[in-house]
């Protein structure tokens, strides 16, 4: 069966699911994810940063962006509300310049240490009707600490 979050971005007719989408999939099945809310404004997204505590990240939030990085739609290692107010407006005039996208908001997601990185990704095979998962994980030798799931994207 279908998961609803997967089917939703179907029945959309996307092909990928946003951010915010993805960490609520991974935890509907258990897999630990970093603190993460999607604020629609700038008080919203301090008063999601104050919650769960500095440092955050914010990255856009849209479904036509889906390598953020590529449009400086990240912005790493924030550590107070002034700046979360500034990485919104700075994401609002990243998007500006992507004329296809539509920012649907801005995640703000707790920082996690230094670990290690797992991208996750599937492809539908419609001949045989079944999911290839594929997966890659990178060890980061800078830190000695273990996480179960550290999970950046």
């Amino acid at each position: 069966m279908t998961h609803p979050i997967v089917a939703r971005a179907v029945a959309e007719g996307r092909s990928k699911l946003r951010e915010d989408e993805a960490l609520a999939l991974l935890k509907a099945y258990g897999i630990p994810t970093p603190d993460y809310a999607v604020a629609r404004d700038e008080e919203e997204a301090v008063r999601a940063a104050e919650q769960m505590g500095y440092p955050v990240a914010a990255k856009i939030v849209s479904p036509q962006i889906v390598h953020k990085t590529d449009v400086g739609g990240v912005i790493l290692g924030i550590a107070d509300p002034q700046v979360v107010r500034e990485a919104c407006r700075r994401l609002g005039e990243v998007v500006k310049k992507v004329p296809y996208a539509e920012l649907e908001g801005v995640l703000i997601q707790k920082m996690v240490p230094k670990g290690v990185e797992l991208i996750v990704g599937a492809v539908y095979d419609e001949i045989s009707a079944t999911s290839w998962p594929s997966a890659s994980a990178v060890y980061s030798p800078s830190s000695t600490k273990t996480s179960p799931c550290a999970l950046r994207q």
